[in-house]
């Protein structure tokens, strides 16, 4: 956790975020090819530019799924973050690879349910309930070989939920800081 507060020379902002340099790189997700992505829990964008710059190269959508609602306060989350985080994927020429999912990720789970996904990044509501949703409502759209992974799993409900994955299904593919990742078997 050394690098968590570095500035990110990856990001297009002068701003300081969760991830790590290394983080960053192993979210890129290079690994999984071409096809559709999901990151549940946009907020800023952060973690989502990552991944869009490390899929650069790669035939892919990222759908960016998030509420912009204020929720815990006015600050926390609303349309001025979204409109940042479009502004900056236009002005660096992602607007086309990501797809913008205003909403509930249980309702964009229920709308994107005929498409499949290389990786899922669930970084959304932590409460043990909404997390276990997240779970139930996406794991089963990653392709065989595909990845779920889960942000601040230091959190106990987000921990709660990992400890219920099945193994017989799912193998645990690395951990990064507060992030685990789970490959579909």
């Amino acid at each position: 956790t050394k690098w968590a507060l570095d500035a990110k020379p990856y990001y297009p902002a002068p701003v300081k975020g969760q991830l790590s340099s290394s983080e960053a790189h192993w979210l890129f997700t290079k690994r999984l090819g071409p096809g559709n992505y999901a990151h549940l829990g946009v907020l800023e964008g952060l973690s989502a530019w990552c991944q869009l710059c490390g899929l650069k190269d790669i035939p892919s959508i990222l759908y960016c799924v998030d509420i912009w609602e204020p929720i815990l306060s006015p600050a926390m989350c609303d349309d001025s973050h979204m409109a940042k985080f479009i502004s900056i994927c236009k002005t660096n020429h992602f607007e086309d690879k990501v797809q913008i999912c205003k909403g509930t990720t249980l309702e964009w789970a229920s709308r994107l349910k005929d498409k499949t996904f290389n990786f899922v990044f669930v970084d959304a509501d932590h409460t043990y309930e909404a997390a276990k949703s997240d779970w139930n409502a996406w794991s089963p759209l990653v392709r065989k070989g595909g990845e779920v992974a889960f942000h601040d799993t230091h959190y106990p409900p987000v921990a709660s939920v990992i400890s219920e994955i099945d193994d017989n299904l799912w193998d645990e593919v690395e951990g990064i800081f507060s992030i685990r990742s789970f490959r579909k078997k």
